[in-house]
């Protein structure tokens, strides 16, 4: 039997009632997806005007969505929000 590790954000602990901020949604779908991109996550997160805001220990899951068109913001597509 495979171990799929979606809901953890934490990879120790599962907290049913804790609140999850969209970064770490983000962040556990593409653990969970096991999601990667092609080229450098910099390149890709360029498209991002708040690119410097992204903590620095979760760019490659955001360029992943970035470059498989999942993290769309609306309205305004050029901020990440993460």
């Amino acid at each position: 039997m495979t171990e799929i590790r979606y809901c953890c954000v934490s990879p120790d602990t599962f907290k049913a009632t804790q609140s999850l901020s969209r970064l770490e949604v983000l962040i556990a779908l593409a653990r969970g997806l096991n999601y990667t991109f092609s080229g450098s996550p910099k390149s890709i997160l360029a498209a991002y005007t708040d690119a410097a805001s992204i903590q620095s220990d979760v760019p490659i899951a955001i360029a992943a969505f970035t470059e498989k068109g999942i993290v769309v913001n609306y309205p305004d597509i050029s901020v990440s929000q993460c």
